[in-house]
């Protein structure tokens, strides 16, 4: 029988083991394969949460000369009843389900609610603008949306009040005082015509209005006000565009 050189002999022993190499990266290979499909996170987008969007009641649902109104609003896991008192024909009051509520407010523009949230506008409170809030299923105040900015931009419900979009509120901001002035952001008025010309009071780019969202959460929570478009600019008021 022959007998091998050690030369021979290495040869194989190399082989040998680069198959071994081999075959252990195939099988890593193999095994991260599986661990993403079973493991890791899908990046692919995740499907927007649908919350539950009640029809919106506004004031022209509501009879006229009733001093005291009720409605009942469906809401993702209960019922919204409301109860109020006419400003002009009683002594005002505002109930939801039961609890006081303590609201600026000559009227009602719209109640909506959203998921487990009753949406209440209100409108012609003051000077500033009007107000949106949002209660619990307890009647408890979540946020009260007014001030916009810091800078003099106040709501001013539009038509509809608000929108819901993408779970997101979108509303309208105006620093427009009565008459043709500007609220500021330290809470003055600034005149913006004389004798009929509009004055150069502000750069024509001065955002006089602008849209603003408001994203609902899950879960009772809002994320903050943010400003999304500027609508109308002082240039755009002195040009008449």
């Amino acid at each position: 029988m022959k007998k091998e050189s050690p030369n021979e002999s290495f040869g194989k022993k190399g082989i040998t083991v680069k198959r071994i190499i081999l075959f252990a990266l195939v099988l890593l290979l193999l095994t991260a394969a599986m661990s993403a499909c079973n493991g890791q996170p899908d990046d692919s987008p995740a499907e927007p949460v649908s919350y539950f969007i009640g029809d919106i009641v506004d004031n022209n649902n509501f009879p006229e000369n009733t001093p005291i109104y009720t409605v009942d609003l469906p809401c993702a896991e209960g019922i919204f009843k409301v109860e109020y008192v006419n400003k002009y024909l009683g002594d005002f009051s505002f109930k939801v389900n039961g609890a006081p509520a303590d609201i600026e407010f000559c009227g009602i523009s719209s109640l909506q609610t959203l998921d487990n949230t009753l949406l209440v506008a209100t409108y012609d409170t003051d000077v500033t603008g009007d107000y949106l809030y949002i209660f619990d299923i307890d009647g408890k105040l979540l946020l009260e949306v007014h001030s916009l900015d810091d800078n003099g931009m106040y709501l001013r419900l539009g038509e509809p009040a608000y929108q819901i979009k993408d779970n997101k509120l979108i509303v309208q901001g105006t620093r427009m005082y009565h008459g043709p002035s500007l609220f500021t952001g330290d809470g003055k008025q600034v005149e913006l015509m004389s004798d009929g010309e509009y004055l150069p009071v502000f750069p024509d780019d001065e955002v006089v209005e602008a849209a603003y969202e408001i994203q609902y959460l899950g879960n009772g929570m809002f994320g903050p006000i943010t400003k999304i478009e500027t609508t109308l600019t002082y240039g755009q008021m002195r040009s008449g565009s």
